[in-house]
């Protein structure tokens, strides 16, 4: 017999496939928007459980290697056909976005891929920095694995335990076990990407719907308010919906808090808030169920398959930025329109063809397809479908066989990285240094090695006898880890305390270690918004914690990115009405200016780019 459906649950589902489109559009309004996809996984531990459950109480024994292998036919083909199209897609006009694409497909279509990104040093937090079409595929493989493991460990193991209770305590432990290893894998500073993919560190979201299920915690609802009592049922739920929406608005992906306990709470909210809207008599039910909603949450599996590649195409080119990258609702329009296309070839089979889209139930016969195909008095619709899958297809052959292969961690990524241990290492001696230095600038410059020497000649000696004695700290990303070294020696008294992918809203506990280190000098410069917007409000925050009586530059960035203006506007509107707050425009200066300055992914300043950066931060400082 089959499950009721509960489509106001399915609108929950809807909506958390909008809560991480806008958390990957606008992470700096909802930076805990990738917690929505815990929704997913709780629903379907519930469902899943619940269907156990009726399986164990029949005498006849469950197939689950069927049930699996339907679970993942269901899955892959869709999947695969998204892949193929968007490999054509950057076959055709996105070259740079074939680097690593194979592994990255064998990885989605085994459903491995989470542990292949982990393997690789991927990071789903920090897209620009390796962008692929199929990072989000991480999801649909920690799924399958949970449905590999969890229908037997449940069937032959705990429901041994004819008591519902103790299978839930039973279920709890391995609850807790999953969420005390987040929070034990998880290293502050670091990307947490590990235990965000990891499905060891992940089963515990999964296993909380498991609880709903054995613990009957939707009917308790029912018999805990009465017919009478259902509009305090209904304000329980509308609480405990909007905790959770609120804690996207307050956990952040690099917070110590969102996998130490955080994630925990988020599940727990969401799980309770499904609970109450599986009631019957709930009004907070019935809207839910509004037809409009629930058509489109039926839909929301191949939203989830495209929101990822197209927003990477829009936003991982630094140079091509146009209408289209700027406007995030022609995006999602562009995502919605794809997505419902999906749904109706590949997944209702509105439209068939032979061979690559048979209609549902029946076999895929080779030869009898290839005749009815090349038959004159043949659809043509069924013609014009099949000579779109042979192109794709063959288009995906292509890729899969000539696609460049290189390391996750470029060249200059680890560059970036040595960089950074070099830095701490020298903030660590930055006591050390002050005690030594020297009294004039001559005598530092003759004790410089020759590198540093040609850095001080290049950009002009006059600079350097103004800034070798200044104490500065500078905060920042990945271009600041790149200009280090020119800091370094212009600001031999300075400390340096850049990161890859870093967001200035996530900055408070940098500020603090700094702060608690006695690192936080008079003057701080500050070169973030590379990776990413951020409101006035988060920038205010940050200075009010870096201190009022501190001496503030704020570098603008020339990124050729959606958010570039934003940015810019956000730090000169600061300034202005801040008299400690000074701007220094890099900005105009790199497009006036710029001749070759930049890496090839057209981002991050070459050596060149490195001298004018510090040539004009320098003479800002100095004036």
């Amino acid at each position: 017999m089959a499950q009721k459906r509960y489509t106001s649950v399915d609108t929950l589902r809807f909506l958390s496939i909008l809560a991480i489109i806008f958390y990957h559009y606008r992470t700096y309004i909802i930076p805990g928007g990738f917690l929505a996809v815990d929704v997913f996984f709780i629903i379907s531990g519930l469902f899943v459980t619940r269907s156990l459950i009726k399986k164990r109480s029949s005498d006849r024994p469950p197939a689950l290697p069927l049930t699996f292998f339907k679970r993942a036919k269901k899955n892959w083909f869709p999947m695969f056909v998204v892949i193929a199209i968007c490999l054509t897609a950057i076959l055709l006009f996105r070259h740079d976005l074939l680097v690593n694409v194979s592994s990255d497909v064998w990885s989605s279509l085994t459903f491995t891929n989470n542990w292949q990104q982990i393997l690789s040093g991927s990071s789903y937090f920090q897209e620009m920095i390796h962008p692929s079409l199929f990072t989000h595929l991480w999801y649909v493989a920690v799924y399958m694995q949970l449905m590999l493991i969890w229908p037997p460990l449940y069937y032959y193991g705990i429901s041994r335990f004819k008591d519902f209770k103790v299978q839930g305590w039973v279920i709890l432990g391995f609850v807790l076990i999953s969420a005390l290893a987040m929070g034990l894998i998880f290293t502050s500073g670091e990307d947490p990407t590990r235990v965000y993919y990891g499905t060891d560190t992940r089963a515990f979201t999964f296993l909380i719907g498991a609880l709903l299920a054995v613990w009957h915690v939707p009917e308790q609802f029912e018999q805990v308010f009465k017919i009478k009592k259902w509009w305090l049922l209904d304000i329980l739920t509308l609480v405990l919906f909007f905790g959770s929406v609120a804690l996207m608005f307050v956990l952040k992906d690099g917070s110590g808090w969102t996998y130490r306990g955080g994630m925990l709470l988020f599940d727990g909210l969401v799980a309770l808030t499904i609970a109450g809207l599986m009631q019957e008599h709930s009004i907070l039910r019935r809207v839910f169920e509004w037809k409009p909603l629930v058509w489109l949450s039926e839909r929301s599996f191949p939203m989830y398959l495209w929101y990822y590649p197209i927003y990477i195409v829009w936003h991982s080119a630094a140079k091509n930025q146009n209408w289209l990258t700027d406007n995030i609702w022609a995006q999602i329009i562009l995502i919605m329109a794809l997505a419902l296309v999906t749904d109706a070839i590949i997944i209702r089979k509105y439209w068939t063809t032979p061979i690559f889209n048979p209609p549902k139930g029946s076999k895929i016969r080779l030869f009898t397809g290839i005749k009815q195909i090349f038959n004159r008095h043949g659809k043509r619709s069924a013609q014009i479908l099949f000579a779109l899958f042979v192109f794709i297809y063959g288009a995906t052959a292509i890729v899969l066989a000539t696609a460049p292969t290189e390391t996750n961690i470029s060249v200059q990524e680890k560059a970036a990285a040595d960089q950074q241990k070099q830095n701490e290492e020298r903030n660590r001696e930055l006591a050390e240094q002050k005690e030594k230095a020297e009294k004039d600038f001559a005598t530092y410059y003759d004790k410089l090695e020759t590198d540093d020497k040609q850095k001080i000649d290049n950009v002009g000696k006059d600079l350097a006898k103004k800034t070798y004695g200044m104490s500065a700290t500078f905060i920042g990303d990945s271009l600041t880890v790149g200009v280090s070294d020119y800091i370094y020696t212009f600001y031999p008294m300075s400390v340096v305390d850049a990161q890859v992918g870093r967001q200035l809203y996530n900055t408070e506990d940098t500020i603090a270690n700094l702060a608690n280190n006695g690192q936080l000098a008079d003057t701080v410069v500050v070169d973030l918004g590379a990776n990413g917007p951020f409101t006035k409000n988060q920038l205010e925050t940050m200075i009010q914690q870096i201190g009022k009586d501190k001496t503030i530059y704020l570098v603008n960035t020339h990124v050729d990115r959606p958010w570039r203006d934003q940015v810019n506007s956000v730090l000169e509107e600061a300034t202005s009405e801040n008299n400690h707050l000074h701007l220094i425009d890099w900005n105009s200066y790199f497009q006036a200016n710029n001749n070759n300055w930049l890496e090839e992914d057209g981002v991050h300043l070459n050596d060149t780019g490195d001298q004018a950066w510090i040539k004009v931060v320098g003479d800002a400082m100095t004036k």
